[in-house]
This record gives C-alpha cells, structure tokens and sequence, in this order.
C-alpha cells in the first residue's frame, strides 16, 4: 500500500521513528486500521518491507547496469544516489533521529546486500562472514557521520570513493584467501 508507505515517510520525517503509531500512519494516509492490519502487522512491519523494496530496486538497477558480472558493491552508487534524492527522508532513516530499529533494520538491508555480493567474491567461511560485517558497519557508520555533520566536507561522490578506498582492501584479502 503505498499511501501507507508515503504517509509513514512523511511522519518519520516530521517526527521520527519513536514518534509515531500505527493510528498516525493511518489517519496520514486516509485508511482505517483494518486496512492497515490487512498488508502488516505493525509499524515495523511497514519499515521492513519498505527496505526490501528499495534493497530490491537497487538489485534490479545493478544488474540492468552491469549484467552478469556487476562489480562488488555496486549497490553503492545507487544508494548513494537515492540518498541525494532524498536527503530529508535518509536523514530521518538513518539519521540521529531514525531510532535503534530503523538504522538497526537499515543496516541489516545493507549486510544482506554487501553479503549477497562477496557470496560471488569468495567461498562460505568465517572470514567472509566478518568482512561482510566489517564492510555493511563501515557503510552505515560513513553515510551516518556524512549526513549528521553540520558541514558536509565531502558531496555524495567523495562519499562514495572514500567508502570504496577503505573497503578495497578487504575485498581484497577475500580475493586472496
């Protein structure tokens, strides 16, 4: 339902996460909670498909780019580009504001993705496992310290290549292993 999703959006930005309930989702988007309870079963419910959503689109879009073969992380640029795009909506999703479930259910979106791709770098092993951790915590904290500095010395870009320059070498004594 996507007038759930849209009016979930608008509150979390206007309120934050702990902020808001199911009856505030559903007086924003005009539908009764049966309506609600018919799609999820609570607030966090919405959350998470709504990132399965998104971690889906950003799926899609790397491999329509890429084809068989797409470079590791390249999910990245497309979620750093749907950052930009949505700047007050990341804030409020990632943000100081977000809540411990939502960066907790943002940065779980970002392990299965980092996870899905070093699945095609390197065998199932315990070091695998611990770079995925590494790399996804990496990620999030990065994009967190970028979006609640008051001055952004670095635009999206620069995010983006100094992310990639510390994960580097950890993709690469998976290569190596």
């Amino acid at each position: 339902m996507n007038a759930l999703r849209d009016a979930l959006i608008v509150l979390m930005q206007e309120r934050g996460w702990d902020n808001l309930s199911v009856q505030d989702i559903c007086d924003a988007a005009n539908v009764g909670r049966s309506t609600f309870y018919n799609h999820f079963a609570d607030k966090e419910d919405l959350l998470v498909k709504g990132f399965a959503d998104l971690s889906a689109a950003l799926t899609g879009a790397v491999a329509r780019r890429a084809g068989a073969a797409p470079a590791p992380l390249a999910f990245v640029h497309g979620l750093l580009e749907h950052v930009g795009e949505n700047l007050r909506l990341t804030q409020a999703f990632v943000g100081l504001r977000s809540g411990h479930f939502v960066a907790r259910q943002f940065r779980h979106m970002v392990l299965e993705l980092v996870q899905e791709d070093l699945a095609r770098l390197a065998p199932v092993s315990a070091q695998r496992e611990a770079a995925g951790h590494f790399v996804a915590g990496a990620f999030c904290e990065m994009l967190g310290w970028w979006l609640d500095s008051a001055k952004r010395r670095w635009n999206l870009e620069d995010l983006e290549a100094g992310f990639f320059a510390l994960a580097r070498p950890v993709l690469a004594t998976l290569r190596q292993a």
